[in-house]
């Protein structure tokens, strides 16, 4: 699972069709934190641009038969900064 999307740099260069994966979550029943890796796929390598902790937690749902990385990505997209995301 990942997400496809534009992604900025600080310094104002933008990976067109960034390729967004969660790379670890790690929290407790009330708090998940997730860990998002940032690839540029060059030549069919994919070149790791950025690491990063999501600054806005999610709740998990225990009872869901989704597992904690679809979650993961569900609330991922529901971020101003990966609504547009599609799935990769």
């Amino acid at each position: 699972m990942a997400l496809r999307n534009d992604y900025r740099l600080k310094f104002g260069v933008t990976i067109k069709d960034a390729y967004i994966k969660i790379e670890s979550i790690q929290g407790s029943k009330k708090r998940m934190t997730v860990t998002i890796g940032v690839y540029n796929i060059v030549d069919g390598e994919h070149m790791l641009v950025n690491r990063y902790n999501i600054e806005k937690p999610f709740e998990p749902n225990l009872g869901s038969t989704a597992n904690l990385f679809e979650q993961a990505y569900i609330h991922l997209k529901r971020l101003d900064d990966y609504a547009d995301s599609v799935d990769a």
